[in-house]
């Protein structure tokens, strides 16, 4: 064998052996790379998904609270290395803000509610214990102790009719039916108020007929009693007349003198003398009788008398 191809056989021998010795680090190093390529690529995937479930997000309503949070959890659980390859990390920050803004209306919505349905619940209850009172007072028909405050139903009626129907889900049924009850029991009250007020002005105005009836009945009987001492008193002055006459035709006087000495009085403010009076006779009852009851009372004339 010549000295060249013993030359070319050591060098091939020389390869094979070197290839021997760096294949397997060879393979080592390219299991290394694909290893890590392997690693960076689930990073990327895990952003990714990240971005994906922010971007999904839209336009944020409170449903989205849970998907939100969820979102926060999971990017701050990242490295920092898969941080840096998420894009959409402020996208999540701006919905984090508008979710906040939505937590807080909801917040003062939720107590603006609460103390809604507490001043429902505190009215209706203050106001049934006020009726309930009543009711037992009339029951052992005792005098009341107090009333009743319908402002307060009134108050509690509308604050419930203002409430959406789902904030009206948030009180409890027994106050609804404790409302209606109140309400139910006011309106009783009052109509029977009512009732009570029309009777009693009824009675008070058959009361005043009666005080009427017995004012004119007391006026026609001191009229009549009045008529009857005026004709008494005519009788009398009648019978002084004639005994004064005999007692001057006696004595030996003017017999033809013995008519009636008033008959020429003249007619006054009460008229002329009915039938029965002479006009001087007339004129000094009626005097009598204003002297008597007052000026404006006035003999009645026969007639006007009714019995």
């Amino acid at each position: 064998m010549s000295k060249s191809k013993k030359a070319i056989i050591g060098i091939v021998i020389a390869v094979v052996a070197l290839a021997l010795v760096l294949a397997p680090v060879l393979i080592i190093t390219g299991n290394k790379k694909k290893a890590e390529n392997e690693r960076v690529a689930a990073l990327k995937q895990q952003a990714a998904q990240f971005d994906a479930t922010v971007v999904s997000i839209g336009a944020v309503t409170l449903e989205d609270e849970n998907t939100i949070t969820t979102a926060r959890a999971t990017y701050d659980g990242f490295t920092d290395e898969t941080k840096g390859y998420t894009t959409k990390y402020k996208m999540l920050t701006a919905a984090e803000e508008q979710l906040a803004t939505l937590l807080s209306a909801r917040k003062q919505d939720t107590e603006k509610t609460d103390k809604a349905v507490s001043d429902i619940k505190n009215d209706v209850a203050k106001v049934t214990e006020q009726l309930n009172a009543i009711k037992t007072a009339k029951a052992n028909n005792t005098a009341p102790s107090g009333t009743f405050d319908k402002a307060l139903i009134t108050n509690a009626r509308n604050t419930y009719n203002s409430l959406t129907s789902e904030e009206r889900a948030s009180v409890p049924t027994e106050t609804v039916k404790a409302l209606e009850d109140a309400e139910a029991e006011i309106a009783r009250q009052e109509q029977e108020a009512q009732e009570a007020a029309a009777k009693a002005a009824e009675e008070e105005a058959a009361r005043k007929a009666q005080e009427q009836k017995e004012l004119e009945e007391k006026q026609r009987a001191e009229a009549e009693r009045a008529a009857e001492e005026a004709r008494q008193a005519e009788a009398a002055r009648r019978a002084e007349e004639a005994k004064q006459a005999a007692n001057t035709e006696q004595s030996g006087g003017n017999n033809g003198n013995t008519g009636n000495t008033g008959g020429d009085a003249e007619v006054g403010k009460y008229g002329e003398a009915p039938e029965g009076y002479t006009q001087e006779r007339w004129n000094r009852v009626n005097e009598g009788a204003e002297e008597t009851f007052g000026e404006g009372h006035h003999i009645p004339r026969p007639g006007e008398l009714k019995f």
